[in-house]
């Protein structure tokens, strides 16, 4: 079964995306997207913590 890929940041973690300017925020959260959603998509991954 496949686990949700869509893990909403921390708020140190997102506030530190925010700090970004926008153009690179957006490849930071695309990228940051593909690896949740390549983790969800792979057996025997575990939870994922988001840190910094």
């Amino acid at each position: 079964m496949k686990r949700a890929a869509n893990v909403t940041p921390s708020s140190p973690t997102l506030s530190v995306y925010e700090a970004y300017p926008a153009a690179m925020r957006k490849r930071l959260l695309v990228l940051r997207k593909l690896i949740l959603s390549t983790a969800a998509a792979t057996k025997g991954v575990g939870k994922l913590e988001e840190t910094l």
